[in-house]
């Protein structure tokens, strides 16, 4: 027992406490990986030559491209909403 009882927290505060988000880490390039990707799309480059361009899989520049392009969504209804 880690605490006595009525002093301990629920169950769920000791099982997430020092435990991250699983998976691998994030890239610490993407930012300049996904600019790089930005402007290759613009050209009209497929997704495939991208990811092989800037050394990731297409998964990874497909799913890159989907949280840009929903964050830049939101950045422009947070202007209408603004200008209103």
């Amino acid at each position: 027992m880690c605490e006595p009882p009525g002093i301990a927290e629920p169950l769920e505060h000791y099982l997430r406490e020092g435990r991250r988000k699983g998976g691998r880490p994030e890239d610490p390039k993407k930012g300049e990986k996904l600019a790089r990707a930005l402007v290759l799309r613009k050209k009209g480059t497929s997704y495939q030559d991208i990811a092989k361009a800037i050394d990731v899989s297409k998964a990874t520049i497909t799913n890159w491209f989907k949280e840009h392009d929903e964050a830049q969504k939101e950045r422009e209804e947070a202007q209408k909403e603004a200008a209103v």
